[in-house]
C-alpha cells in the first residue's frame, strides 16, 4: 500500500525533463535581465533622454553666447556712433550733451536725427528692437519728470525677415513726428517718453560708468526679463551708456531681446518630447530665477500670474532635479553662462541655460523603453517554453515507446532507439528472456533452490485480489489476452497488474512467473490449491 502511495506521487520523465528545460530558459533569460540591468542596459530609455538633452544643451547654450555676444557688441558699436552724432550737432550749436535737460525744445530734432542710425543698427543686428534714452525731457516743469525721458524705441515685430519699409516696424516710444516722417506705425503700446521709474536698464549702466572709469565693452548691461510700463510682452534690454568724448553720460541705449524672438531661436529641437524646453535665467549657487527668465518651447514651468517664482536645484544622475515652489518637479541638465567679460562691473551676475521637461515625461519615455525590453523577454521566454516541450516531448518518444514494448515481454521485433542505455536494457532483457523460456520447456529437469519457490510462494501472500484473481488464471495457463476477456478488464489494466504482481513476486516475466508456478506444482505446494479453493 505505501508503495502504491509513493508511485501515485511520482512525475513522469517527460514532466520531469519539461521543467527542467522551462527551468532552464527562465534563468537565461533571467541572466539576460540581470545582464542588461548590471549593464545599464534597462536605462535605455533614460539615456536616449540624456542624450538629447546633452546635446541640445551644448548646442542652445552656444548659440545663445553667441547671440547676446552679438548684440552686446552692436549696441556698444550703437553707443558710441549716437554719442559722437549727438554730441558732434550740439557742438554745431555751440552747446554739449550737459545742457540737453536745458533746452527740452531740441529733442524733437535731436531724437528724429538718430532714427536712421537706430534702423541701421537694428538691421544689423537683427534682433527685435532698437532704443535710446536721453537724460531729459520735453515737459521738465510736470511732476515725477525725473522719471520721465525722451528717446526713441523702434520694435521689429518680425526679426527674422526685418525690412525698413515693411509693415511690422513699430514706433514703441518717441515723438509721433518720427513715425509720420518714416512712414512707421505707432505702436498700439506707444508713449512718448520712458517711465523709468524701476529701470536697472537705465539707471544701473549710467551708476557704472559713473562709479567707474571702464571701456564700453564692460559697462554694457543685460537687464531680467521685464515689462515695459504700458506694455505687455517680455523682454530683455541691453544698455551700454552714452558718454560723450568728455566722459559726460547722459543716457543709454542698445537692443531688444523679446520672448518671442528667444522662443523662435531656441527652442530645443526634441520631437519626441512635446514638453522639453529651454531656459536663460538669473542663477545663485542653488536655485534658477524662473520669474525672471525667457524660456522657450510648448511648454513653460513659468505661471506669469506669480512673481518670485524659482527653480530649486539638486544634484542627481543622469539629470539634475529641479522643484518649482508649488512642488512640481523637472529634470534635465543646466550650465553657466557668461554673458559678461572679465572685468566688467557686472561679472557678479550669474546666469545659466537649461534644457529640461517634466519629471513625469522623463518616467514615460523609461517605462516606453522597458515596456519593451520586458515584451521581448516574455516572448523569448514563450519561444523557450514551447521549445522545451517540443524537446521533452520528441527526446522522450524511444523512452515511451520502449517502455511500452518492456510491458509487453515482446523483444523480438525491438528496433534500435539510438538511445544507448535504452538499447542496452532491451537487450539485457531479450537475453534474459532466452534465459528463461528453456526453463519452461524443461519441466520436470528445473532444479531451483527451495529456499527460491519458497520466497515466491510466501511472496503470494502479497497480492491484491484483483492482482491473484489475474495471477490465478496465469496459473491455469491464460493469457494476457484471454484474462481481459474473462474479468471484463482492458489490456492496460492487465499490463498494470502485471507490473505490480511482478514486482511482488520479484520475477522478470510471464514466462518466469509461470517456471515457479510449474516448480510449485510439481512441489505438490499447496497455495495453487489454496488459490482455487478462494475461489
Amino acid at each position: 500500500m505505501e508503495k502504491h502511495s509513493v508511485h501515485s506521487l511520482s512525475i513522469s520523465m517527460r514532466l520531469k525533463l519539461f521543467l527542467f528545460l522551462i527551468t532552464l530558459a527562465f534563468f537565461m533569460v533571467l541572466s539576460i535581465f540581470l545582464l542588461l540591468l548590471i549593464t545599464g542596459t534597462l536605462n535605455t530609455g533614460v539615456g536616449e533622454v540624456q542624450k538629447d538633452v546633452e546635446k541640445e544643451l551644448a548646442y542652445i547654450s552656444q548659440d545663445i553666447s553667441d547671440q547676446y555676444v552679438r548684440y552686446s557688441a552692436h549696441a556698444i558699436e550703437l553707443s558710441k556712433v549716437l554719442s559722437a552724432s549727438i554730441e558732434m550737432k550740439l557742438k554745431m550749436r555751440g552747446l554739449s550733451t550737459s545742457d540737453l535737460k536745458n533746452h527740452p525744445e531740441l529733442l524733437e530734432e535731436i531724437v528724429g536725427g538718430e532714427y536712421a542710425a537706430s534702423l541701421s543698427a537694428l538691421q544689423r543686428a537683427k534682433s527685435s528692437g532698437v532704443f535710446m534714452i536721453l537724460d531729459a525731457t520735453v515737459n521738465p516743469a510736470l511732476e515725477k519728470a525725473e522719471n520721465s525721458k525722451a528717446g526713441l524705441y523702434i520694435k521689429n515685430m518680425e526679426p527674422n525677415i526685418l525690412s525698413s519699409t515693411a509693415a511690422y516696424l513699430f514706433v514703441l516710444r518717441g515723438f509721433p513726428s518720427i513715425g509720420r516722417d518714416n512712414a512707421i506705425t505707432l505702436h498700439s503700446q506707444w508713449r512718448m517718453e520712458f517711465d523709468v521709474t524701476n529701470a536697472p536698464y537705465y539707471r544701473r549702466p549710467i551708476k557704472e560708468a559713473t562709479d567707474h572709469e571702464l571701456a564700453l565693452s564692460r559697462l554694457y548691461y543685460w537687464s531680467d526679463v521685464i515689462t515695459l510700463p504700458g506694455a505687455n510682452e517680455e523682454i530683455m534690454l541691453c544698455s551700454v551708456p552714452l558718454i560723450n568724448s568728455k566722459g559726460h553720460i547722459f543716457g543709454v541705449c542698445g537692443f531688444e531681446v523679446s520672448a518671442m524672438l528667444f522662443k523662435l531661436s531656441h527652442t530645443p529641437n526634441i520631437d519626441t518630447y512635446q514638453r522639453v524646453f529651454s531656459v536663460l535665467s538669473p542663477t545663485s549657487e542653488d536655485t534658477l530665477n524662473i520669474s525672471q527668465a525667457f524660456s522657450a518651447g510648448s511648454y513653460s514651468p513659468r505661471n506669469r500670474a506669480k512673481t518670485d517664482q524659482t527653480l530649486t536645484i539638486k544634484e542627481g544622475h543622469p539629470f539634475m532635479s529641479y522643484r518649482l515652489d508649488d512642488g512640481t518637479l523637472y529634470s534635465g541638465l543646466h550650465r553657466q553662462l557668461n554673458l559678461y567679460p572679465e572685468g566688467s562691473a557686472f561679472a557678479a551676475e550669474k546666469w545659466a541655460v537649461a534644457v529640461m521637461l517634466p519629471d513625469e515625461d522623463i518616467s514615460a519615455a523609461f517605462i516606453k523603453a522597458n515596456l519593451r525590453l520586458t515584451l521581448l523577454l516574455i516572448l523569448l521566454l514563450a519561444i523557450g517554453s514551447i521549445i522545451s516541450y517540443l524537446l521533452s516531448k520528441r527526446y522522450l518518444k524511444p523512452f515511451a515507446e520502449s517502455m511500452e514494448m518492456i510491458k509487453s515481454n515482446d523483444f523480438s521485433e525491438a528496433a534500435k532507439t539510438k538511445v544507448v542505455e535504452i538499447d542496452d536494457l532491451v537487450e539485457f532483457l531479450s537475453s534474459h528472456q532466452e534465459v528463461t523460456q528453456p526453463l519452461l520447456t524443461q519441466g520436470e529437469n528445473i532444479n531451483l533452490p527451495t529456499s527460491a519457490y519458497e520466497m515466491f510462494a510466501k511472496n503470494t501472500e502479497l497480492l491484491s485480489p484483483a492482482e491473484r484473481a489475474v495471477f490465478n488464471l496465469y496459473v491455469e495457463g491464460h493469457t494476457a489476452k484471454e484474462i481481459t476477456g474473462i474479468l471484463n478488464l482492458s489490456i492496460n489494466t492487465i499490463k498494470t497488474h502485471n507490473k505490480r504482481i511482478y514486482m511482488k513476486l520479484n520475477v522478470a516475466s510471464r514466462d518466469e512467473l509461470l517456471v515457479y508456478v510449474n516448480m510449485l506444482k510439481e512441489a505438490g505446494s499447496e497455495i495453487l490449491q489454496q488459490e482455487k479453493d478462494t475461489e
